[in-house]
């Protein structure tokens, strides 16, 4: 009973939000209903709703001239996009920036909790988009999901729910959504981040990448890829990977910002992107759980759309320089000390002093190649084909020679 009466609060709050539509309130409210009350209210018939162009067109209009700049979080720990950078540097040309104008919206509750029931959780028709380092392509295949209504963390720019794939159902999946709505009109923010991930593992396993030459502790970044939940109004994206049990830390950021923790692995991994890609590249944003780390972000002096709204550029690469203190791999893996202090002692050691090849080879990659292809076509996010969700009623009809059809539509996270 507390289960859907928070699921109601939830729905409630999203249907606040404008997040949702006033018929897929009512739908899904009447479903929880059933379901807390153990009655059946038969089967829920939506009609497939007509969008004018022209609503569509002022949607995307409204959007475009609300791309402001947001405050910069007053949390070290969360990411600067780059241009709340340029707006507080006045912009290239001095102009003041427009200011977005605020809407007093509800924030969406998140409650700390493991995977729910899936059984009580309805599924739903997918596309997953896996990206190919080597090959610079991405790779579409369908799939079944179920995701939690709740979200059960959050970081600075996303919601975290829990996700169950159906074709590996016992394997835990988390999907991240962004906490700004307009990300879901302008998708190509989910196409980049799961881009920058594979990056960075490239930077951990490539044949000279940081794991190759053995320092004390191996690092990895998570596999991701970007959902199409192609059912759900709007079609929204969602960016997926695999859950990690134990603590969660971040141990620094795109500004420069470091944590406290006696930590040698991060940082000296950040500083190997940085010298390893002759200073024109720098994985940073560190986190995750131990040493398997997700959600990096990548500063490029070449390509700056390629990586994002947190490629600072070049001014990233000085927030990194200018907080970074080398450590004892550092040391081990001959990299340049950059400020010229002291090597730091505390925290991990390597068993010796440094690589028996003298110093890194650098690390092949294309920055001619990387980001200059849209991620997406010319015209935008692939064009959707709705797909028709058959109950078990429906296909009996179907065996019985019959036609029907009931278009469904999912509550947008």
């Amino acid at each position: 009973a507390n289960s859907c009466i928070q699921r109601l609060k939830h729905l409630k709050t999203l249907y606040d939000n404008e997040l949702i539509t006033e018929n897929d309130f009512e739908t899904r409210k009447s479903q929880i209903v059933d379901e807390l009350t153990g009655t059946s209210s038969g089967t829920v018939k939506t009609t497939r709703r007509k969008i004018s162009t022209q609503r569509n067109s002022s949607l995307v209009t409204s959007l475009d001239e609300s791309k402001t700049s947001d405050q910069v979080s007053a949390d070290p720990m969360n990411i600067v996009l780059a241009e709340n950078v340029l707006a507080e540097n006045g912009g290239n040309d001095g102009a003041q920036p427009k200011q977005r104008k605020k809407r007093n919206r509800k924030k969406i509750d998140v409650i700390k909790h493991g995977p729910p029931d899936w059984s009580k959780i309805r599924s739903e028709k997918a596309e997953k988009w896996t990206y190919s380092y080597s090959e610079e392509k991405w790779y579409k295949e369908q799939c079944k999901v179920k995701i939690d209504e709740v979200p059960f963390d959050k970081g600075g720019l996303r919601y975290v729910f829990h996700l169950q794939d159906l074709s590996i159902p016992g394997r835990k999946y988390v999907a991240k959504m962004s906490q700004d709505m307009r990300d879901n009109i302008k998708k190509e923010i989910y196409f980049n981040d799961v881009r920058m991930q594979a990056i960075a593992r490239f930077f951990c396993h490539g044949i000279t990448g940081y794991n190759s030459y053995n320092p004390p502790k191996k690092v990895d970044f998570l596999d991701a890829y970007v959902l199409h939940l192609k059912q759900r109004e709007g079609s929204p994206v969602c960016h997926v990977e695999q859950y990690i049990a134990g603590e969660y830390k971040k141990y620094n950021n795109n500004t420069g910002w470091v944590s406290n923790d006696d930590r040698n692995t991060p940082h000296a991994f950040a500083h190997f992107t940085y010298q390893a890609s002759k200073g024109k590249l720098l994985v940073c944003d560190i986190q995750g759980v131990n040493d398997i780390y997700t959600d990096p972000q990548v500063h490029s002096s070449q390509n700056v759309k390629a990586f994002g709204r947190g490629n600072l550029g070049e001014q990233g690469f000085a927030n990194f320089l200018r907080t970074h203190r080398c450590n004892r791999i550092c040391q081990y893996l001959t990299l340049t000390n950059i400020n010229q202090l002291p090597i730091k002692q505390m925290g991990t050691v390597p068993a010796n002093t440094q690589i028996a090849s003298g110093g890194i080879a650098t690390v092949p990659f294309d920055f001619e190649k990387s980001g200059n292809a849209p991620l997406l076509s010319d015209q935008g996010f692939p064009k959707i084909v709705e797909s028709i969700d058959e109950s078990p009623e429906i296909q009996d009809q179907k065996n019985k020679g019959e036609s029907s059809s009931c278009w469904s539509f999912c509550v947008v996270l």
